[in-house]
């Protein structure tokens, strides 16, 4: 029996709703570009927190979409689209940062995936408040340049 695939979803942002790609490049980690940033909530005593949307209902509000490099020069980005509810006092809002953040100089984190400790990078201030902004509660943008484990495992 043929299998037929009607729509291919990554999720760019861990936790986050998925992003339509029309064709993906499949590694020996999964799709590319497939939850290489999350979203941690700071804990008041400075800890980190992993979010997921089941927890974290808010984080539906937040559609990513992926802008794919084109050309030899382009580095490609996220773009993320924050709609909140009609009846909310929150203003529709968008950001953008670089779909493959150079890690170098930028604060070593460490989060826990799959039960196991992984070195995320803190992409800074800029996005950080603009999510923390967003959703009410102080959160950490990250990158998480290489998952430790293939999906499914």
């Amino acid at each position: 029996m043929p299998l037929k695939i009607g729509q291919l979803y990554t999720y760019p942002i861990k936790a986050l709703l998925p992003t339509p790609i029309p064709s993906a490049t499949v590694t020996k980690n999964g799709f590319q570009y497939d939850r290489r940033f999350m979203l941690l909530k700071i804990q008041d005593d400075g800890s980190f927190k992993n979010m997921h949307i089941v927890y974290f209902p808010e984080l539906s509000l937040f559609q990513p979409t992926i802008i794919y490099p084109d050309g030899a020069d382009e580095k490609g980005s996220i773009k993320v689209d924050f709609r909140p509810p009609s009846d909310s006092r929150k203003q529709p809002d968008s950001l953008e940062f670089p779909l493959q953040p150079d890690p170098a100089g930028l604060p070593e984190v460490e989060v826990m995936m799959h039960k196991s400790p992984t070195k995320a990078f803190d992409m800074g201030s800029p996005y950080s408040d603009w999510f923390s902004k967003c959703l009410g509660f102080r959160v950490k943008l990250v990158y998480v340049p290489r998952p430790t484990m293939p999906p499914g495992r």
